[in-house]
């Protein structure tokens, strides 16, 4: 998974680009890709800024954690990990 830093370096890259681009078209494009990134670096941030503060589950007592224990602390990292995942691979697929 990607930190946040290096998602902001890509949107300052497509800023960049943003620039010389060739036409509206491309402008665009680069906007949005730039807003794209953007947006993941602040989800990237949110959940390691948040990763100390999702509620976790004790085991009950006498016995040891259980599928659910670990599927409910985990729920909202993995489903960040996986979206962001789908996106990056979803604007690989735009390039």
């Amino acid at each position: 998974m990607f930190t946040a830093e290096q998602y902001r370096a890509k949107a300052i890259e497509y800023s960049n680009l943003t620039r010389s681009a060739n036409g509206p078209n491309e402008v665009c494009e680069y906007q949005r890709l730039e807003r794209s990134f953007t947006e993941l670096a602040d989800n990237a941030q949110w959940v390691t800024d948040s990763h100390d503060k999702m509620p976790r589950i004790p085991p009950r007592r006498g016995e040891g954690p259980t599928l659910d224990h670990f599927a409910r602390s985990l729920a909202r990292p993995c489903i960040a990990a996986l979206s962001a995942g789908l996106i990056l691979h979803w604007l690989r697929t735009q390039l």
